[in-house]
């Protein structure tokens, strides 16, 4: 999905924004975040002062958090549209989740359900040259950081029969959406955040003194999707899954 780094759109791009602006569009590999940081980088150049500013004053404003957990995303709000939602993934499997306190929605999608087929398209080489390109992005050599991508990060046959991981599509759609109804519109002290390092997507709310917290990980090891709901008060826990 999305455009791709060895497109003539990411060379393109390469050339034009800012190592770091270039990195997020290595990493996520949207088409809307291609936009984005195209629009970004145009308010870049334009308002560099503004930027400066506004960026001092959230660093001032939210100092004491930001030593706490610097690579948090964290909101005060649920999420009202997909866009908005955090996700977490393991590979195989993956979820966006809303972090709603009235009904929450896990979109939940899976890489072979739509594909109809499974096979290992994952390069074996890409872990080792991660790095390598990291540092090259950040020390503004994108052509370079672009040739290791495309060489060592696409996919690969490996195991499977020829040309079927470069010439079979990859959905990766939508497999359901996993529905928790917790029943509870009005709450105080609300917060969602992603923890980056650990891949943990937290809600937490406070409801007549009693605190919420729901979690939701995508393991690796145990191939699968985990969501971990607890209260501050024993047998305070009340939902419907659906």
């Amino acid at each position: 999905m999305g455009i791709a780094i060895g497109s003539e759109a990411g060379r393109m791009l390469a050339a034009l924004v800012p190592h770091n602006v270039f990195y997020r569009i290595l990493v996520f590999n949207s088409p809307r975040l291609v936009i984005a940081v195209a629009l970004q980088y145009i308010v870049h150049v334009t308002f560099t002062v503004m930027k400066k500013v506004l960026v001092l004053l959230m660093v001032l404003g939210n100092s004491a958090l930001a030593q706490q957990s610097p690579l948090t995303l964290w909101y005060a709000k649920p999420a009202a549209r997909w866009e908005e939602a955090l996700p977490v993934g393991n590979g195989r499997l993956g979820a966006m989740v809303y972090g709603r306190t009235g009904k929450e929605i896990l979109q939940v999608n899976e890489e072979s359900v739509w594909a109809g087929v499974k096979f290992n398209d994952g390069n074996a080489d890409a872990g080792r040259y991660l790095d390598s390109i990291r540092k090259l992005i950040f020390g503004n050599r994108n052509e370079e950081a672009y040739a290791l991508a495309d060489k060592y990060f696409l996919a690969t046959d490996g195991n499977n029969p020829p040309g079927r991981a470069r010439s079979s599509f990859r959905s990766n759609q939508t497999l359901m959406n996993v529905n928790i109804d917790y029943g509870q519109d009005s709450v105080e002290q609300y917060r969602r955040s992603l923890d980056i390092i650990n891949g943990v997507a937290l809600t937490t709310f406070t409801i007549n003194g009693v605190t919420y917290r729901q979690e939701v990980i995508a393991s690796n090891p145990d191939n699968i999707i985990a969501v971990h709901i607890s209260a501050s008060k024993p047998g305070a826990i009340n939902a419907v899954f659906s």
